[in-house]
This record gives structure tokens, sequence and C-alpha cells, in this order.
């Protein structure tokens, strides 16, 4: 079943016992947004547990996707399995009003996602010079680091320090 309609509580409506919700939901329907580096394989499959405590409603359970994700280091796609096995919220309900469980859904997946996405932990990136994907194959180039390259760039500039004041003139 594919609702975002499943993540939305009516506090009245759970049975003492509690219940089960399950299914699946779209990054759309979670106000994910999705751009040119990352973006859902799949929808996400969610099963939560719904129990009524002692001053409100417990929410635990698990939600978890799969993101087609383009790599930081080397810019080639591979897919990123993302779970949330410990999902986890208490909502103290007010009056009759209903619970919306999508704002902390999204905010577990959006906390649970790497700051970096990386095809594998070893990936080599792209050569700073010709541009080559180094996990494929070495490239032609010769020489040092591109990096120390530019700041040598800089050094041969010829600023001198102001020995007096200690600024570069």
């Amino acid at each position: 079943m594919k609702s975002k309609s499943l993540l939305v509580l009516q506090p009245d409506g759970i049975p003492p016992e509690g219940l089960t919700l399950a299914g699946q939901v779209t990054l759309a329907e979670l106000d994910i947004p999705e751009d040119d580096r990352r973006f859902a394989a799949t929808a996400a499959e969610f099963q939560l547990s719904v129990s009524l405590v002692r001053g409100g409603i417990l929410v635990q359970g698990m939600i978890q996707d799969t993101f087609r994700c383009r790599c930081d280091r080397c810019l080639t796609f591979f897919d990123q399995p993302l779970a949330v096995p410990a999902v986890c919220h208490f909502y103290k309900p007010v009056g009759h009003e209903e619970i919306d469980l999508t704002a902390d859904l999204r905010e577990d997946m959006l906390l649970a996602f790497p700051q970096r996405q990386l095809c594998r932990e070893d990936c080599r990136g792209l050569c700073a010079r010709c541009g080559q994907n180094l996990n494929v194959r070495e490239c032609g180039c010769e020489g040092g680091d591109a990096a120390a390259d530019a700041w040598g760039a800089l050094d041969r500039l010829g600023f001198e320090a102001d020995e007096a004041s200690g600024r570069e003139s």
C-alpha cells in the first residue's frame, strides 16, 4: 500500500492493544527533495508499531530505502541502501487532533543519510589533472600533486614579507 495517509494517526482510533502500520511512501510524500546527486531508486518501506502508553502514544519501528547516488569522489552512480532500524517517537496528543508522522520520519531519514556519498570506502576519485576515474585505471599524468602545484604557482608570484610589520607587501 502506498499512501501518506497511513502516516497520519487518529488518537481516538488507536485500540488499547495498539496497531501496526506497514507500507511504502515516496520521497515526495516525505518532503525529501531529490537532486542530481541522489534520488530514490524505490519507495521507502516502513513498519511501525503504535502503542498507547502512559501519557501519550509511542511509535517504534523501522524505515528503509535504496537511493541512487553520485559518488562525491569519482562521480559514478551507485546504489546506497539506507535504513533507520530504530525509529522511536513519543507523541502527547492534544485533544482529538491527528498526529502526522511524516515530519519525524523525514528527519530520521535525513539524519541517517551519510554526509559524503562514496561508492566505496577506498574510492580513489578522479585525477585532478586529466579527470580519469582512478578506480577504473591509472592515468598517464606525470608529476606530483595538482593541488600542490596550485600553491606552488602562488609561491612563484614573488610577494616578499615586510619584516618590520610581518605583513606581505
